[in-house]
């Protein structure tokens, strides 16, 4: 895509953002807005030759902190690598053309109808436990099946549901048998998970 058509829809953009409160990061393609102390809802573009891939994340210093702890995201990786999201054609449903006339206002309109509640579900522990827990992969908001496993059992955890979150751990760790480079490994994993969980009063986040 020309500098000159994706400059257009990323300031076309900005505009009706910036007026919801979020922050224009030029050299990452990104808006950011900070939701809490601790919580901020970005959105992102990645522009192909003619395709534009919007999409929408979530990021909590809780979790990046519990991420890092459990090997999930390696130590010298970003904190902001912890997030949950979704591409918004998978919310859509649409396919975001460059050529198209009026593009910028159909990726706004996704956003604001379909992005921006997505993100304020996602701030809801108990909401991405549902997602997590979907049998439909399109359903999660993560990427993976074993980072999916790792995610259901730290959120059910997060949302006070411990004991609900160690009987999982036989059929998850079954699931993923099949699973190529699986890191950390499911062993090293729930190690992690059942000291933390047993030796810490896991504070529910809602």
């Amino acid at each position: 895509m020309n500098t000159q058509l994706k400059d257009g829809i990323l300031k076309s953009l900005d505009v009706h953002l910036s007026a919801d409160g979020f922050q224009f990061q030029k050299r990452s393609q990104e808006w950011r807005k900070v939701a809490t102390e601790s919580e901020v809802f970005k959105i992102h573009l990645n522009f192909g030759k003619v395709i534009i891939n919007p999409s929408v994340w979530y990021y909590s210093d809780r979790l990046a902190a519990l991420w890092r702890d459990s090997g999930l995201v390696s130590s010298d990786s970003s904190p902001e690598s912890a997030q949950f999201g979704q591409m918004l054609g998978a919310l859509s449903g649409s396919v975001y053309d460059g050529d198209t006339r009026g593009i910028s206002d159909l990726i706004y309109s996704d956003i604001k109808r379909l992005g921006l509640p997505y993100l304020e579900r996602l701030s809801d522990f108990g909401e991405v436990v549902r997602l997590l827990q979907s049998t439909n992969a399109k359903d999660w908001p993560i990427f993976g099946r074993d980072r999916r496993a790792y995610s259901l059992l730290i959120m059910l955890a997060e949302s006070g549901e411990i004991q609900q979150a160690f009987s999982l751990i036989p059929s998850l760790e079954l699931g993923l048998q099949s699973a190529a480079s699986v890191k950390p490994s499911f062993a090293d994993f729930t190690r992690w998970f059942t000291h933390h969980y047993e030796t810490n009063a896991a504070q529910p986040k809602r």
